[in-house]
C-alpha cells in the first residue's frame, strides 16, 4: 500500500491521471474512482454509466458522477468495450466513498490493446512520483 497525505493507493492497481485505479483480470480492467478522487468529490450522489457492450473511445466519458460539489465526467485514456457495470451503484452511489477499491468499482472493461493501454497508466514508482505531485498540485500545498 502507498499512502500521500492521507489517501491510500493499493501498490497492486493501476492509476489514470483523473484518479480512477484499474485492477487487472484475466485481460479486462475493473474501474473505480481511488481514494483520493473519492474523498475530493465529497459525498457522491448520482452515478450514471454506458451500458454493458458500449464502445468507449479514449478520452471519451464512460459515464458521470455527481456529489453535492460538481460533476464529472469519467474517462478512460485508452479505447475499450464496457463487459460489466455495477448496477448497484445506482441505488447506493455511496459505495464509491465507502469502499473504493472493492464495492465501489464502476465497470469492467475490456481494452483493445491491453499493453498499449497499460503503458498510458501509472504503477509502481511513476505513481508514487505522480500521485504526490498531483495531490500537491489539486490541493495547493
Amino acid at each position: 500500500m502507498v499512502k500521500i497525505d492521507e489517501y491510500d493507493f493499493p501498490d497492486d492497481l493501476y492509476y489514470t491521471s483523473d484518479h480512477l485505479w484499474i485492477r487487472v483480470e484475466d485481460g479486462k480492467f475493473r474501474v473505480g474512482l481511488n481514494d483520493f478522487g473519492a474523498k475530493a468529490a465529497g459525498k457522491i450522489l448520482i452515478v450514471r454509466l454506458k451500458p454493458t457492450n458500449s464502445r468507449i473511445e479514449a478520452k471519451k466519458p464512460f459515464g458521470t458522477i455527481e456529489s453535492a460539489k460538481w460533476v464529472s465526467g469519467l474517462t478512460l485514456p485508452f479505447t475499450c468495450t464496457i463487459t460489466e457495470v455495477n448496477e448497484t451503484l445506482k441505488k447506493k452511489p455511496s459505495l464509491i466513498n465507502e469502499d473504493p477499491y472493492n464495492q465501489g468499482w464502476m465497470v469492467v472493461v475490456k481494452p483493445e490493446d491491453v499493453n498499449a493501454a497499460l503503458k498510458t497508466l501509472y504503477h509502481g514508482e511513476s505513481l508514487i512520483h505522480w500521485a504526490a505531485e498531483d495531490i500537491k498540485k489539486r490541493l495547493k500545498k
